[in-house]
């Protein structure tokens, strides 16, 4: 359980590592819809949501838990499945890789062209 909060200054949690770490060992989570958390945790499907500085819909979410077998496999598997398909560090530096090789790809023609003007000035070959 993680009950993340808004603070009175503004800040927030991210996507808590802790939640990843525990959702990818298979443990059901129960945390609040605050910030990054909702693109982690889907209420029901992989975790359970309680309202931010709620101590009964906490509880109650915790219960519920407690109570229901089933429910903890469930949402244990689910959210495991999440975090190697979604947030595994081999999945994110695949996207990372992907993006610098698409931004490499943008700027080639300008570095390119850059390096053909620095030429004609070593040259002097005439421009138009």
């Amino acid at each position: 359980m993680l009950p993340c909060l808004v603070t009175d200054d503004g800040d927030r949690d991210g996507i808590p590592n802790v939640l990843l770490e525990a959702m990818a060992m298979g443990i059901p989570v129960v945390s609040t819809p605050v910030s990054g958390i909702g693109e982690l945790v889907n209420h029901m499907q992989n975790g359970l949501l309680a309202a931010e500085k709620d101590c009964e819909s906490l509880a109650a979410a915790v219960e519920m838990l407690l109570d229901d077998p089933q429910l903890r496999n469930r949402l244990g598997a689910n959210g495991r499945h999440k975090v190697m398909e979604g947030f595994s560090l081999d999945r994110s530096a695949a996207r990372v890789r992907d993006l610098l090789s698409r931004a490499g790809q943008m700027a080639q023609p300008r570095f390119a062209h850059s390096r053909l003007m620095e030429t004609m000035q070593a040259t002097d070959v005439p421009r138009s």
